[in-house]
């Protein structure tokens, strides 16, 4: 042993001394860590990787200095067990002498001869020691296995190694049968049927000997030697091309041969089954999610599918499977197993089933215990990755019956809570966020900023702060707005409002919007619509149809917008997702929110509507929040001004439109271009629009005096042009002249005249 340790160190001064100038900067960088912290990083690793490739070759090459190696291991392994007790052993040093054991057979070999450092007398020392060593541990019996162990790293690191010095050693990799036998087989063996079938230490270990079984039974052989090589080289991050030799390969599928004839099938099955059971793989997934990724048959599948819905239907299995970071792995193989069948494909968590377990919670209830809350994620999850793959499937949810958002504010704050950047509850948070970005990208947006017409409302009285506040009871609230013998509608509408809030602290957005616009669109003398939220998100200018009484109580009229900001997003977000081009979808969303801001004008600029009822001599009041409204969607939407010029907007509405809105200025390269273009309009609605253009230029003349010199020039010299339709043709009555809808060209023009 001193000799090799001597050769060893003698080794590495030589790659110290020809690394000086980079262990020079490694100490400069730990002097200074801040400014050099990365550079310290990547310098080390770079040597790391040169000391175990240089240490590597050196052991390959010089077959002596391996055999002296093998030699120590050996004996360092024979007297960690020899004739000591299990306070004697440290779990430490049998993990790195283990280890080290494994990366040595791995890299080197188990050599060649009889010697104790070589062939089949080291592989029957080494296997002798590792089985002494877990025949001095107490092991508890399966009914009560602790979640985790001390010894589950000890328990990985020595079956890895068993299975690596079996496929290394030529009696059994090299062989396809008949196999061999000897001392070294038969200790083998021993070795490797003890820790499968006697030494498990934990539910931990336990799943990972159902994973290492279950690669055995079906010749998994790719995934079994990446997981060895993630074990004994303690680094995750090894992929599966790195480490896929040949021969490796022929020798690992070999010792799954030597083993499976060794073990009964029925025992090395009850193994793996033990591992798949509903108490262990709320512990660890791992198992069942690698028999998810080989199934192929139907029994399998429905075995399979009653586990997944064991776990999805017991609210604490999703909670303790919830601290695993491997959660999302499981819900996806559970997608991509249901997907891999033949079809039709029905997925284990149906539309209607989800809906009722949305129903069940409760915001009080998530907050006592989110149980409740981890089972409908884990559902969801499983659901919107459906809908991912099988969109047009009859099977898929709606995603906007759901309650997303409150979901999504909810798994947010117990991330918060638990501060665990890779735990399985801030995965499955990302995982939900990105799904529903995909499908319903106005939920996650509108969670990230502020909308431009959110308003404060009067704070809730305490008995509304107790009370749980239901759609109906806002839906009877707004309704009562409008009852005969209302002293005054404001002071209901406002209370109508304040409820509203409340409402949606505690309820899903959509049940809340259909109950409003059932509420908003029933008069006394009707029965209630039946209206869902899919038809609202498909048309939701079908709010606009609420009566004049609605516009005019300041409470409901709010209400009435923050609904149809809501509608107007998901509407966007379906048209654009399910259009065929995005300027199909744009000019769509433009007729769209055209129309709705032609609605909200006529109601600003006709004061009448928003008069402050029950006062004497009361005066028409701007609705702010109409107002701010209708100036997102203009300067969201360029060219709905220039659309409404063109369609003959009315001239009160005009100059309200100028005055109040002055994102109207952004349409103005639109309109020049439409007044330059003579085949685009009739003479008189080039008129027109030229006094329209020439309004907004003056108006807005500070915000771009190039572009406003241009629209007053092109404006002036088109009313020149159209002189001769403002005075009338010579010599015949001034109305002959009328348009297609019977009015006077004459007096239209001259109206616009005088307005420029």
């Amino acid at each position: 042993q001193g000799a090799v340790v001597d050769r060893l160190r003698v080794h590495r001064r030589r790659i110290i001394s020809s690394n000086k100038l980079s262990l020079r900067n490694r100490m400069i960088c730990q002097d200074n860590r801040q400014s050099n912290g990365p550079l310290q990083v990547r310098q080390s690793s770079l040597e790391q990787v040169q000391h175990k490739s240089e240490l590597c070759k050196l052991l390959i090459e010089d077959r002596s200095l391996s055999e002296d190696a093998r030699q120590c291991i050996s004996r360092c392994l024979y007297d960690l067990t020899d004739g000591k007790d299990i306070k004697d052993i440290s779990m430490g040093e049998a993990s790195l002498l283990i280890q080290a054991y494994a990366l040595l057979i791995l890299q080197v070999g188990i050599g060649a001869g009889s010697t104790g450092g070589s062939g089949s007398k080291f592989v029957e020392d080494t296997m002798s020691s590792i089985l002494r060593l877990f025949q001095i541990f107490e092991n508890p019996p399966d009914s009560v296995l602790p979640a985790e162990s001390s010894r589950d790293n000890v328990y990985q690191l020595a079956l890895c190694a068993t299975i690596t010095a079996c496929y290394k050693f030529p009696p059994i990799g090299d062989t396809k049968g008949p196999f061999m036998g000897g001392p070294a087989v038969t200790a083998c063996f021993d070795c490797l049927q003890y820790l499968l079938t006697e030494s498990v230490p934990s539910m931990k270990s336990a799943v990972f000997e159902s994973r290492i079984v279950g690669f055995i039974i079906h010749r998994d052989l790719s995934n079994f030697l990446e997981i060895l090589h993630k074990i004994i080289h303690n680094n995750n991050s090894i992929d599966r091309a790195s480490c896929q030799y040949d021969e490796e390969l022929s020798g690992l599928g070999n010792m799954c041969l030597w083993l499976s004839l060794k073990i009964e099938d029925n025992k090395l099955k009850a193994i793996h089954r033990k591992g798949v059971s509903p108490e262990f793989i709320v512990e660890d997934p791992t198992s069942i999610i690698d028999t998810m990724r080989r199934a192929n048959t139907l029994q399998t599948n429905n075995e399979l599918d009653s586990l997944v819905q064991t776990i999805f239907c017991d609210p604490s299995f999703c909670k303790r499977m919830s601290l695993h970071p491997s959660i999302v792995n499981f819900v996806r193989e559970s997608v991509d197993m249901l997907l891999r069948r033949p079809l039709p494909h029905i997925p284990l968590v149906l539309p209607l089933s989800l809906e009722h377990l949305a129903r069940s919670m409760s915001r009080e209830d998530v907050e006592k215990d989110h149980d409740g809350l981890i089972q409908f994620s884990l559902q969801l999850l499983y659901s919107m990755m459906f809908l991912d793959c099988e969109s047009k499937s009859p099977f898929t949810i709606d995603p906007r019956l759901l309650p997303l958002k409150e979901t999504l504010e909810m798994l947010g704050s117990k991330c918060v809570e638990d501060n665990n950047q890779r735990s399985g509850m801030m995965l499955l948070f990302e995982s939900l966020k990105g799904l529903i970005s995909n499908h319903c990208p106005d939920i996650t947006r509108s969670m990230d900023k502020t909308t431009l017409i959110c308003q404060k409302v009067g704070e809730p009285s305490d008995e509304m702060k107790k009370d749980y506040i239901s759609p109906t009871l806002v839906c009877d609230a707004i309704r009562s707005c409008f009852c005969d013998g209302v002293v005054s509608n404001e002071t209901a509408g406002m209370r109508a409002e304040s409820m509203f809030k409340l409402c949606q602290a505690v309820n899903p957005c959509s049940e809340i919007d259909v109950a409003v616009v059932r509420a908003i669109l029933t008069d006394s003398n009707s029965q209630p619509k039946f209206i869902n939220y899919s038809a609202l998100v498909k048309d939701p200018l079908v709010i606009l149809k609420a009566k004049a009484a609605v516009w005019k109580c300041r409470g409901t009229r709010r209400i009435m917008l923050r609904v149809l900001q809501n509608l107007m997003k998901a509407n966007e977000a379906e048209v654009m997702k399910y259009s065929t081009t995005d300027q199909v979808a744009k000019e769509f969303l433009t007729s769209r929110d055209a129309i709705i801001v032609r609605c909200l004008l006529f109601v600003c600029q006709s004061g009448f509507l928003l008069e402050e009822t029950g006062r004497e001599n009361s005066t028409p009041s701007h609705c702010v929040m109409s107002t701010n409204l209708i100036r997102s969607v203009v300067t969201q939407r360029l060219g709905i001004v220039a659309t409404l010029i063109k369609q003959n907007l009315a001239d009160i509405t005009l100059d309200w439109l100028v005055e109040f809105i002055p994102e109207s200025f952004f349409d103005s390269p639109i309109l020049l271009n439409i007044l330059l273009d003579r085949g685009s309009l009739s003479p008189t609605s080039r008129l027109i629009t030229a006094s329209a253009a020439l309004r907004i230029a003056v108006a807005n003349s500070s915000r771009g005096e190039s572009i406003t010199r241009q629209l007053a020039s092109v404006s002036l010299s088109i009313l020149i042009e159209s002189f001769y339709l403002v005075i009338g043709p010579v010599g015949i009555p001034v109305s002959v002249l009328r348009e297609d809808d019977g009015q006077d060209v004459t007096n239209i023009c001259r109206k616009s005249m005088f307005r420029m």
